[in-house]
């Protein structure tokens, strides 16, 4: 099994003003996903960002990927580190097929996770920062988040 954890901020939960915040371009979000490679030592880093969220993937990373995390985002490490949740290992692959599935979602059932993981997967492999297993873990969410989209009707939680 790979060594794979999530560090990540939901930010849905803080009010509209600190929303800006978390508003990234292509630019800075794939020269973030390089730098949290580096700084972390990671054999992969995977940058998510959605509307309500923004979660940093790390494969096998040397340090704790909080500190890094949160200065590559511009955050101060001391007012946001609270604000930070940190998920390892099977339960971070629990954690990314749910949030595939739209599980995770303000809006139960939504679809549009799935081609913001893929984007965040394609930025990761087009900047090196990709790894195999880290490739096959996010094809195989992507793949069963569509499986479940066109069986399962996720409109009305059960």
């Amino acid at each position: 099994m790979i060594g794979v954890s999530v560090v990540g901020i939901r930010f849905d939960q803080f009010p509209p003003s600190a929303h800006s915040q978390f508003s990234f371009t292509e630019k800075q979000l794939s020269a973030i996903t390089i730098k949290l490679r580096k700084q972390t030592r990671s054999d992969a880093v995977i940058l998510l960002s959605t509307c309500d969220r923004v979660e940093v993937w790390c494969e096998n990373p040397q340090i704790d990927c909080k500190e890094p995390f949160l200065r590559a985002l511009s955050l101060p490490v001391l007012i946001w580190a609270e604000h930070t949740y940190s998920i390892f290992g099977e339960e971070a692959i629990e954690h990314l097929f749910s949030l595939a599935c739209g599980l995770l979602s303000p809006l139960f059932g939504e679809d549009q996770i799935i081609s913001q993981i893929h984007t965040s997967l394609l930025r990761s492999r087009i900047h090196g920062c990709a790894s195999p297993r880290m490739e096959y873990l996010f094809k195989e969410a992507i793949t069963t988040a569509k499986a479940v989209q066109s069986k399962v009707y996720l409109q009305v939680p059960d």
